[in-house]
């Protein structure tokens, strides 16, 4: 389960399309703008960050709106976003070697989804998890409904910033390496690691998502 759920939520593209590894290799330089306009929702976006930052293993520092440095960017608005609809959503960019490079999180005040579940759910994109991980108990998935990190979140997100998955590692090496990284953590038997992760293929492509495309270079 674990396995499959690196492999959607961090293998992917917009839930369908296959992808090379992203990640951050640099300190996170994080402004927010317009936070004055809710502070209560702006600390919780902070809050997010430096715990996923914090569980990743990067430095986060917090810097003023027009600090050149600032590489994650959170937005506050209560206005339709490209989807046409007043919801939550994450834009990052990403060099062709896979390393992040930016960081955009809107977030509105009248998403459907609630803010709690708004802000970690994007926030976790923003950390390099490309697509959703439905069947899973993890924020990434809207079927669990979950409003803060779960202990498969948590292993997801060790994984992708264990020093063995390089940024830009192609899909089918990705899934089989972070796979043997999970298996590692909660201690499987060598037996079933050679099963489940010697013959990964990675996620598989399927038809194109419903849901707004966040992704971009």
């Amino acid at each position: 389960m674990l396995a499959r759920a690196f492999d959607e939520g961090a293998l992917r593209v917009n839930d369908a399309i296959p992808a090379a590894l992203a990640k951050w290799t640099e300190t996170l330089y994080y402004t927010p703008h317009n936070g004055g306009a809710q502070p209560s929702i702006e600390r919780q976006v902070s809050k997010a960050l430096r715990e996923m930052a914090a569980i990743a293993g990067l430095n986060l520092v917090v810097v003023e709106p027009n600090d050149k440095r600032a590489n994650v960017v959170a937005r506050f608005s209560e206005n339709e976003g490209p989807s046409g609809s007043q919801s939550c959503y994450a834009q990052w960019w990403r060099s062709d070697d896979g390393k992040i490079t930016r960081v955009e999180l809107n977030v509105n005040f009248r998403s459907w989804r609630g803010i709690d579940r708004c802000v970690v759910h994007e926030t976790f994109h923003g950390f390099g998890f490309q697509s959703h991980a439905h069947a899973a108990d993890s924020v990434l998935s809207y079927v669990s409904g979950r409003t803060s990190l779960t202990q498969v979140d948590r292993l997801l997100l060790e994984t992708l910033y264990d020093r063995r998955l390089a940024a830009g590692t192609e899909p089918v090496a990705a899934s089989r390496t972070a796979c043997r990284i999970l298996a590692e953590k909660i201690n499987a038997a060598p037996s079933d690691v050679r099963v489940v992760c010697d013959a990964r293929l990675g996620p598989q492509p399927k038809a194109a998502s419903t849901m707004p495309r966040w992704w971009q270079r």
